[in-house]
């Protein structure tokens, strides 16, 4: 499954079973948050799995209001868009978890730094107990590299893992999600750009509140968030804009669309939103005249 067929299979799980997944698809998920990439590459956005969804549990306490039997803590030490970007790489994550028939759901993040650290050292003592078929020699999870100490604050989590019995995995392929239409999301958004445009607008978001909006200016599309007024919605609807973002870039290469994203540091000028980033579309006389520069 593509990436962009994933973006209309995939739903939010709330109800997880606790049955823990296979290895072999735990590692797969390790393998793409070690490989995670976002737009500032000087953000220090890192992407842990947490194998054992108890600890999780015990942290979190009654702030863990979605049980399941593994966890993606997501760190960052903070910086202008951390967020987004943190949206932005894992939502990559995601709909690759769901192309691989792994249910998921974002979640706000009761974690402290200290508290991701004894995670990650507690699941690591556990391994050095793991054998092989044999019984004899130690798996080759053990040779996992050294805990690295040097990442951030916890920002947001993703449960994942399978449904219960009576929660379906995926939506069906021509659901209608529950979504803003997207002459209400968006300007100059016609052509090529209803295709881009009708994934954005499958994008999940904190309680479904769709906080973005785009606008169209020539080469350059313009994203602008509606901050929410609850400041305790505030760092899960930046993340839920990195999230749209991804989808755009998503749906970008799958339209053969060359992209780059630039701060344009506009003003807010659309209904009281915030700007957030710029998209501009290349031609091929900017890849050209690039090519001449480099010659």
């Amino acid at each position: 499954m593509e990436l962009s067929e994933a973006i209309y299979y995939r739903k939010t799980t709330e109800f997880f079973s606790n049955k823990k997944l296979k290895e072999h698809l735990i590692e797969d998920v390790r393998r793409a948050c070690n490989n995670i990439s976002y737009i500032d590459e000087d953000l220090n956005i890192k992407a842990h799995v947490i194998d054992k969804g108890h600890l999780i549990h015990f942290l979190m306490g009654k702030e863990c209001k979605i049980k399941a039997p593994h966890y993606i803590v997501v760190t960052s030490e903070g910086g202008k868009n951390h967020l987004q970007n943190a949206g932005f790489a894992l939502e990559e994550v995601v709909l690759y978890m769901t192309s691989l028939g792994i249910a998921t759901c974002w979640l706000d993040s009761h974690l402290t730094k200290a508290d991701i650290l004894d995670c990650l050292q507690t699941e690591e003592d556990e391994r050095e107990f793991v054998r092989d078929e044999s019984g004899f020699e130690v798996s080759e999870m053990m040779k996992d590299a050294e805990i690295d100490e040097n990442i951030g604050e916890p920002c947001t989590i993703i449960a994942f893992g399978m449904p219960i019995k009576s929660e379906p995995l995926f939506r069906t392929r021509f659901a209608v999600p529950d979504r803003k239409p997207i002459a209400k999301i968006s300007k100059g958004m016609t052509g090529k750009w209803e295709n881009v445009m009708e994934l954005v607008r499958r994008a999940p978001s904190v309680k479904n509140s769709q906080p973005w909006y785009v606008s169209k200016e020539g080469n350059y599309i313009h994203f602008f968030e509606k901050v929410p007024r609850k400041a305790q919605l505030k760092n899960m609807s930046a993340i839920s804009m990195g999230i749209a973002l991804k989808h755009l870039d998503i749906a970008c290469r799958e339209n053969d669309i060359d992209i780059v994203y630039k701060d344009m540091e506009l003003r807010n000028r659309i209904g009281g939103r915030e700007y957030f980033i710029s998209v501009e579309e290349r031609t091929n006389a900017d890849v050209e005249e690039e090519i001449q520069e480099e010659m």
